[in-house]
């Protein structure tokens, strides 16, 4: 089983709690601006995250999909190289 620290650098991970932070507080202070219902911030919060953590798992498969697939090119090109 993979542990959760070598999935992401420690870069990787405090600049995802960064990004996070920012979109969910902009998210619930727009929401607060325009409605001011607690009920509706909550909900605006859950929703932001939710949405952010979708979108990062679909960057982060693809990235790897892509990198993946770069390997195995250069394995490919290595291969012709030395034939």
């Amino acid at each position: 089983m993979m542990k959760f620290r070598s999935l992401l650098s420690p870069s990787d991970r405090h600049s995802e709690v960064l990004f996070g932070l920012i979109m969910v507080l902009a998210v619930t202070g727009t929401v607060w601006l325009e409605t001011g219902s607690a009920k509706d911030i909550i909900s605006a919060g859950i929703g932001a995250c939710i949405a952010w953590g979708l979108v990062d798992g679909i960057i982060y498969v693809y990235s790897n999909l892509l990198r993946e697939e770069e390997l195995r090119w250069l394995h490919r090109r290595l291969l012709h190289v030395l034939e």
